[in-house]
């Protein structure tokens, strides 16, 4: 029988949505986001958290069983369904309360179907007729989802490597090769202004730290003393070029090697252990925010308030009604070992 381990990643899932509403709150409010250095917001530590666990934790999936239908149904079973029942909320029950529109020209707005399809293949679309025009951060109903992409191609990415070699070589591979692309966008060399293009490579980067960290993971797990040096160089290096333009490089990198190792340190309390509300509120605030943002009188700190209190009411119940009851129909692994069952 499969047995869960309770390792720290779901307190550290949770800390990194809640970076993300938090600095969306400043954002989308008209106001500066809190940051680390000159690459980095609270909104960008929280997303590169995510991307390194989700390195890890799906790279454990498919050493458990290399099956590739089975480990894309899993993928599937963990994004799609959440990201559904999340958008339906939005163009069904938001957009029509919320756009300048009438009810009957929104909806025969060929747009607002755009969005709902588009976002479900994930080809990220923001804006939906009529709604959140005249806000802080106009014509964006979910910002959010932009990461959603990138993380899918992390899968496909994992899986080719590992189907034709499956060994820590293949993702080293391409984790350098990553890295190569990320100097070249530092240097100027690739230029765009695309949010994705200029972001995907320094996320590639955080999700294959996990994914080598997985496979390498004999090698350091009961090494205190190697784990002790892996901390020690990566918060020197995240230290030392924290200000500098280097930094939006380094830091995906020596912070995904400082969350992976404290995540498998430590656990997460009970309350929280198996109870992943991050995902619901990752693509629930944003929505939420532009509401209580731009529709209430009531002050910065009341308003963040409301809406901390409404994400996770939705996240909840996403994960006990929707996330967690598709995740029980994922196939079981060919190998059986400890794991976050959940991933």
């Amino acid at each position: 029988m499969k047995t869960f381990k309770n390792n720290l990643f779901d307190l550290l899932r949770l800390v990194a949505a809640s970076f993300v509403l938090i600095s969306h709150q400043f954002a989308l409010s008209g106001k500066i986001e809190p940051h680390i250095g000159v690459s980095y917001t609270l909104v960008g530590i929280g997303v590169v958290i995510f991307f390194a666990i989700s390195g890890y934790l799906v790279t454990a999936s498919f050493t458990r069983d290399p099956d590739l239908p089975r480990f894309f149904y899993r993928r599937a079973l963990r994004i799609f369904p959440g990201l559904i029942v999340c958008l339906i909320f939005t163009v069904f029950l938001i957009g029509p309360i919320f756009s300048n529109l009438s009810v009957e020209e929104y909806f025969a707005n060929s747009a607002t179907w755009e969005y709902f399809i588009h976002n479900a293949i994930l080809h990220t679309v923001y804006p939906l007729p009529g709604v959140f025009e005249h806000t802080f951060y106009p014509n964006s109903v979910n910002g959010s989802l932009w990461t959603l992409p990138i993380e899918f191609i992390c899968y496909v990415i994992l899986a080719i490597a590992l189907t034709l070699y499956n060994s820590y070589k293949s993702i080293l591979v391409i984790l350098i090769t990553c890295v190569m692309v990320c100097i070249f966008v530092l240097d100027g060399m690739i230029t765009s202004q695309s949010i994705w293009m200029t972001n995907a490579p320094f996320l590639f980067v955080a999700f294959l730290i996990g994914a080598l960290l997985n496979k390498t993971k004999n090698r350091w797990i009961k090494d205190r003393v190697l784990q002790n040096i892996l901390l020690l160089i990566s918060f020197i290096f995240l230290f030392a070029y924290i200000s500098r333009s280097e930094g939006k490089l380094i830091f995906p990198i020596t912070l995904g090697v400082v969350v992976i190792i404290i995540g498998e340190l430590f656990h997460s309390p009970k309350l929280i252990a198996k109870r992943d509300y991050s995902y619901g509120i990752y693509i629930y605030a944003f929505p939420i925010q532009q509401i209580v943002i731009n529709y209430t009188n009531f002050s910065f700190l009341s308003k963040t308030l409301i809406c901390i209190i409404i994400t996770l009411c939705l996240a909840m119940v996403s994960w006990h009604f929707v996330e967690l009851p598709f995740l029980n129909l994922k196939p079981k692994a060919s190998i059986n070992v400890l794991s976050n069952d959940m991933e």
